[in-house]
């Protein structure tokens, strides 16, 4: 039972309670709800805006060998555009290493001695990289070397609109209300 004791008090199950401070919650509820799409709205737009990025490098294991003959490495299944860093140690006898992209020689270090690294960006459809050490065959019988190559791809945007994820938006009127349905699908 209900009893309304002014225009702004009302007695609810013994309940002494405020009918002008219920209208202001309902109110601030409202504006909430309503509000609430639009909020989400932007901070999809702020996802898609900012475009974090996703990279996973490959770190193979470390190849080494010794001797005056040609060594081949072949990295498979590598993405198709991206960055080859290769630490390596050739010690003291100067080696040789080449990179090949497909059919193409894109690297070609040149006699070298000691430690480093080489960065070698590359790009095209193949997936598969190789690596020749001293591919016309070392200056000594006695050289020794070891390298460890990690495949970096290019950084891929999860952004919405940027990496196949298709977004739609839908807008309309529900019983007064409107509401906004935001639906994704699609992969990364």
């Amino acid at each position: 039972m209900v009893l309304l004791i002014s225009p702004f008090c009302r007695i609810d199950r013994g309940v002494l309670v405020s009918t002008h401070r219920q209208a202001a919650m309902k109110k601030r509820v409202t504006l909430f709800r309503s509000a609430l799409p639009f909020v989400l709205l932007f901070l999809l737009l702020l996802l898609v805006a900012t475009r974090p990025t996703v990279v996973v490098a490959q770190i193979f294991g470390v190849r080494s060998g010794t001797g005056s003959l040609a060594d081949t490495n072949i990295l498979s299944l590598v993405p198709n555009s991206g960055t080859l860093i290769i630490n390596y140690d050739f010690f003291t006898i100067p080696d040789t290493l080449d990179v090949f992209y497909g059919s193409q020689d894109i690297f070609s270090s040149g006699l070298v001695a000691g430690a480093g690294q080489f960065v070698i960006p590359y790009s095209g459809a193949d997936t598969s990289l190789m690596i020749v050490i001293n591919i016309e065959g070392s200056v000594s019988p006695a050289t020794s070397w070891q390298y460890q190559p990690t495949v970096v791809p290019e950084p891929r945007s999860i952004g919405l609109f940027t990496c196949g994820i298709v977004c739609s938006i839908a807008r309309w009127k529900h019983k007064g209300r409107k509401k906004l349905i935001i639906v994704g699908q699609g992969q990364l």
